[in-house]
């Protein structure tokens, strides 16, 4: 409890600014366009599967406590930037 009290008192990271999507794109794209399509369709795929497995633990408030309303509303939060995070960029809508 104690290193877990340490940790929430320490300086926030700031978030990796790094997108293996684009290094991946980049490479794909000296390839034919067969395989650039393949690469974008099964991108999309696994973004539906991370939104839908997302959406489903935001239902079941896997990780959400909620023993106070203060508590709630943060954990509100993290469900929405955790989605915010896997929809961003990727053109599908909310």
């Amino acid at each position: 409890m104690a290193e877990l009290k340490r940790w929430t008192q320490s300086v926030p990271e700031a978030p990796e600014i790094k997108n293996l999507f684009l290094v991946q794109l980049a490479w794909t794209a000296q390839s034919s366009y067969k395989a650039i399509e393949n690469f974008l369709m099964r991108y999309e795929l696994e973004l539906k599967e991370k939104i839908s497995l997302e959406q489903a633990k935001k239902l079941k408030m896997f990780f959400s406590p909620k023993r106070t309303p203060r508590e709630a509303a943060i954990w509100d939060l993290i469900c929405e930037n955790v989605m915010s995070f896997v929809y961003k960029g990727t053109g599908l809508d909310q």
